[in-house]
């Protein structure tokens, strides 16, 4: 990942000098005048190249994330003891979840029994 970033940047900044280059590029360099090159084409990828297609990566990443910690939550969460107070010990037990992700912490679950 770090030498695609790194490639890319090298591709961004080099390309005014392997030919990307506006009609005004050699009449600026004679007057010593150091301004990043003009052309619309090379204006537009290097926008797009260094802002939005990383914004959009980090949006789709972002995006992900956010529905993984989703499931993960709705996964760990205990399931409701019978709200209509027929908790009988006899149809219900206790049972304990093993440790999957080695969080180090133990999940105790009422099961009823059918």
């Amino acid at each position: 990942m770090i030498f695609l970033v790194w490639s890319a940047s090298v591709v961004i900044s080099l390309a005014p000098q392997f030919g990307w280059k506006d009609p005004d590029y050699l009449q600026r360099i004679e007057q010593q005048k150091c301004m990043v090159s003009q052309d619309v084409g090379y204006q537009v990828f290097a926008t797009c190249c260094t802002f939005y297609v990383p914004l959009f990566v980090i949006l789709v990443l972002y995006w992900k994330i956010y529905q993984t910690a989703r499931k993960r939550i709705h996964r760990r969460r205990p399931k409701p003891i019978n709200p209509t107070g027929n908790n009988n010990q006899e149809n219900q037990s206790l049972i304990e979840i093993e440790d999957t992700e080695n969080t180090g912490l133990r999940t105790m679950v009422h099961r009823k029994h059918r």
